[in-house]
């Protein structure tokens, strides 16, 4: 009979000294590819922290600026780092959701046929309870080299196993790399309503004697111009009332210079603009300058925390710094495959180093996506407000050095690219969007999710669409008449 393991949360004092089979190793930085129904992104994870007795979980960056700040920093950006909350004692790992009464722990040294619960404060489809399950011990692959494994099964209590919607997960833990394959630690607690739970898969880590698969590069690495290369960009200016159509531009720039500092790299080009009526301008010796203090620490900060620069946002005084926040890291295979973008954005928040006040400015922020190999993709005014419509500029082509991807060359009718890409808002939107396209006769639509599955087909008499009865996700559109089909990507809150 297996045996049935029960944890004691009282009197745990002793400091786990032994790295085998921990979850996180300390000091290993661990990059996980995670995927659930409506995205897939790259979380870097580290163990880097011990207070007392006990071993915390905490993912913290280089380059942080202001530590005296701390405090003030986390109560504008409450920390969204979940697994913050794991402390580890003697060989278990315990995990506090915040807002939960009930928590999740592992035993990390579990052998097969030993098993335990992990309850829910809340029952979901029929189920409060998860069993964990060790089956198998045995020697395999980590990322090119080989180490002892465990793997565990999962099963939803209470319910048939041919609704289970937990039943096809894993977890494998690695004895000297930590979790090789796991889901979000939440789903144990807060189970998902509609059974799609995120997954966790390691694709990278570094330790004191290891690099081993995927890394997350330097901000260095983000901008591989030299003389000789090309960038072409599409502006867009969208205006905010769906009456007023938008419009586009062109520039294509020549790179003739690249300078590289320990702490900055400057790019000099020259560029041609095709306006919007097929005009062309031309200008030489543009500067534009990457430094150190703008991109490291949005390189090096966890997904969804702040992170501090002085680019791109006007300071009111000597002594602020800007505050952003990072989004997911995204492989971005239309790109070049393997290579990675990051969103990250500002509302003109900053930071009084002297003061420690957290300073709300009045305007509009700024996104920016960052490419691992091309650098700056797309920059905007990111938010729409009092009125303003959304400014734009996205890369659609480069050639850098023999690596070509996407247009080099103007298209051939200002409007070409306008005819079948059609911008749609609000983006990102709650119950409507707007299509923008002149409707004279019922048109085909459809709406699909990431994963190409279709969500909705119907007919057009308006160019507005419901969204309301979607979930929170990213969907494409696709509206279809007799000659041509319109698409459109938006994103539902």
């Amino acid at each position: 009979m297996r045996n049935f393991l029960l944890i004691c949360l009282i009197g745990f004092s002793n400091l786990l000294i032994a790295q085998d089979w921990a979850l996180f190793p300390f000091g290993q930085k661990s990059v996980y590819q995670s995927e659930n129904y409506y995205i897939s992104y790259i979380e870097v994870f580290t163990q880097d922290s011990i207070a007392g007795f006990k071993h915390y979980f905490n993912r913290k960056y280089e380059g942080d600026q202001s530590p005296n700040c701390t405090n003030a920093l986390k109560s504008e950006y409450p920390n969204g780092n979940y697994l913050d909350s794991i402390i580890v004692k003697e060989d278990s790992t315990i995990y506090y959701y915040p807002g939960f009464d009930s928590i999740f722990y592992f035993l990390n040294n579990s052998e097969p046929g030993d098993f335990w619960l992990v309850k829910s404060d809340f029952e979901t489809d029929g189920y409060s309870e998860i069993k964990i399950t060790c089956i198998e011990k045995y020697v395999g692959s980590v990322i090119g080299t080989s180490d002892s494994l465990k793997k565990y099964s999962l099963r939803a209590i209470g319910i048939d196993e041919a609704i289970d919607p937990i039943i096809n997960y894993e977890i494998i833990l690695s004895k000297s790399f930590g979790l090789l394959e796991f889901i979000d630690l939440r789903h144990f607690l807060n189970h998902p309503d509609d059974g799609k739970f995120t997954t966790k898969k390691l694709i990278g880590c570094t330790n004191e004697e290891d690099t081993l698969g995927f890394i997350i590069p330097n901000w260095q690495n983000f901008f591989n111009y030299d003389t000789g290369d090309i960038r072409l960009w599409k502006f867009s200016n969208d205006p905010p009332s769906y009456m007023d159509p938008p419009y586009y531009e062109y520039y294509k720039d020549l790179i003739t210079n690249v300078d590289r500092f320990p702490d900055s790299i400057i790019l000099t080009y020259n560029t041609l603009r095709q306006d919007q009526y097929g005009n062309y301008n031309y200008t030489e010796s543009i500067i534009e300058k990457y430094t150190k203090l703008g991109f490291s620490e949005f390189v090096s900060a966890p997904s969804f925390t702040f992170a501090l620069g002085n680019n791109f946002i006007f300071n009111s005084g000597p002594n602020d710094i800007s505050l952003w926040t990072n989004g997911y890291w995204q492989i971005d295979s239309a790109l070049v495959e393997t290579e990675i973008t990051q969103t990250f954005g500002s509302a003109f928040v900053r930071l009084d180093t002297n003061t420690c006040e957290i300073i709300h400015g009045i305007g509009l922020g700024y996104g920016f996506t960052l490419h691992s190999f091309a650098g700056l993709t797309y920059r905007s005014n990111y938010f729409e407000v009092a009125g303003d419509g959304i400014i734009s500029y996205r890369l659609i082509g480069y050639q850098i050095g023999d690596i070509t991807w996407g247009e080099l060359d103007f298209p051939t009718e200002i409007n070409q690219l306008r005819k079948n890409e059609i911008e749609l808002f609000p983006n990102p939107a709650t119950n409507i969007i707007y299509t923008g396209i002149t409707i004279t006769h019922p048109l085909q639509y459809s709406i699909y999710n990431l994963q190409s599955q279709l969500i909705k087909n119907d007919v057009l008499t308006e160019n507005t669409i419901s969204v309301s009865d979607l979930t929170s996700g990213i969907y494409l559109l696709e509206i279809r008449d007799d000659e041509n089909v319109y698409r459109g990507k938006f994103i539902v809150e």
